[in-house]
């Protein structure tokens, strides 16, 4: 939102409400006249402002604060399940969709499998996936904030659009217009790594640094940069590219186009097929004997794997450890984050893969830009990609003017 319209009484009012409502949330149990104080605004605003959080279930009186003589004042609290929000999570195979409070806790999810999930079949699973989350009891329509929706792939978070993601074969589609139109609320799109990284920042332990690049680790590879707190997302939503930096020349033709792209190398489709292989060839595994429990290979799979010594998981972690430190190595050369975090059902939970990426990290990385790196797993838990839909509408709805849109 544009804020040349300062002299907008209208806007003037909102942007207060966001701004008192965001000191509340962050701060409580507040009386009126400590958010004045913060604030540096009139108690007369305040109490303006704040009536109509009450009266709009933002926010609650709860107890009574210290007074050195006469009344005591009344304290607020924010009130997390006044409203509530649509999450939606679209990665390259599939789909999750929750209901979430405005403290990030999930209220319900489900998971979506789907079959050819590519082109218009996408825009379809998502508009039937929002619907039955509409119709769940308990959550009132008129009660939804917003829907916000995140995806892999270039972004344009200004539009709406899904510029580019050739997995899923989409091109140039505002879904943010198609979802909005369909069910009359209002709708949030941003690039699935961004949004993880603001999340962290929002809800997760690392809300008191500056400079962040998160990395994500999944069926597909990706990264996003946050530096002097702003979201870097170059010219047309297309930073963070991570997953298509050539780290082989001669390296496997890549959907994008180009060889030898570190997705090719790293991301869970390239680790499953190297796995599959190798044991279609003989080479022995556990693996073999996890996968007649399970029905197919998985990341699960793959860190059992790991953690029991398996030979052939060890080798493939390495390899994907190296590979990935690689690709680091470019990122915090040009960066120079204070925080890497590494993410993603790849990596999650894997502590070898973890500790040996770190250990490469540090051995390859100029010492001056390292002695202070922190490489460390999401904080985020087991619904991180719903938690990060919240805090892409949050960076909106709370007019946090460190964030870029």
């Amino acid at each position: 939102m544009s804020l040349t319209r300062t002299g907008d009484v209208k806007l003037m009012q909102e942007l207060n409400r966001s701004i008192i409502l965001d000191t509340i949330r962050k701060e409580e149990p507040l009386s009126r006249s400590d958010i004045a104080k913060r604030l540096s605004i009139s108690p007369t605003t305040v109490a303006t402002a704040v009536k109509e959080l009450i009266k709009n279930g933002f926010v609650i009186e709860g107890g009574e604060g210290h007074s050195s003589g006469g009344r005591k004042p009344i304290l607020l609290r924010f009130n997390p399940n006044g409203k509530h929000i649509i999450a939606v999570s679209i990665t390259n195979s599939d789909l999750s969709v929750g209901i979430m409070n405005l403290a990030a806790e999930t209220l319900y999810k489900k998971h979506y499998e789907a079959p050819r999930f590519f082109g218009q079949r996408v825009i379809e699973v998502v508009k039937d996936a929002i619907k039955e989350t509409l119709d769940q009891p308990g959550t009132p329509k008129e009660d939804c904030l917003g829907i916000a929706i995140i995806a892999p792939g270039i972004v344009d978070a200004n539009s709406g659009e899904i510029l580019y993601n050739a997995q899923l074969d989409l091109h140039n589609v505002n879904i943010v217009s198609i979802v909005r139109e369909e069910f009359q609320i209002e709708t949030w799109l941003d690039n699935d790594v961004n949004a993880l990284m603001l999340a962290e920042k929002e809800f997760g332990d690392y809300k008191t640094f500056r400079n962040i690049v998160y990395v994500k680790l999944t069926d597909g590879v990706g990264a996003g940069a946050y530096l002097n707190n702003r979201i870097f997302r170059g010219h047309n939503g297309g930073a963070g590219e991570f997953g298509h930096i050539s780290v082989d020349k001669s390296g496997m033709r890549c959907e994008c186009g180009n060889n030898g792209c570190l997705e090719s190398y790293i991301s869970w489709s390239a680790i499953a097929g190297r796995i599959e292989l190798a044991l279609q060839r003989g080479r022995k595994s556990i693996l073999r004997d996890l996968m007649n429990t399970e029905d197919k290979l998985s990341p699960v799979l793959f860190k059992k794997g790991v953690e029991e010594r398996d030979p052939l998981c060890i080798e493939v972690a390495e390899d994907v450890g190296s590979y990935l430190t690689s690709g680091l190595v470019n990122i915090i050369h040009l960066y120079n984050p204070e925080v890497v975090i590494l993410g993603g059902e790849v990596i999650d939970h894997n502590a070898f893969l973890l500790k040996y990426t770190k250990e490469q990290l540090y051995k390859k990385t100029m010492r001056v830009l390292s002695q202070d790196l922190k490489v460390v797993p999401s904080s985020l838990g087991e619904d991180y990609e719903l938690i990060g839909c919240v805090a892409v509408l949050f960076q909106d709805f709370f007019r946090i003017g460190e964030f870029s849109r």
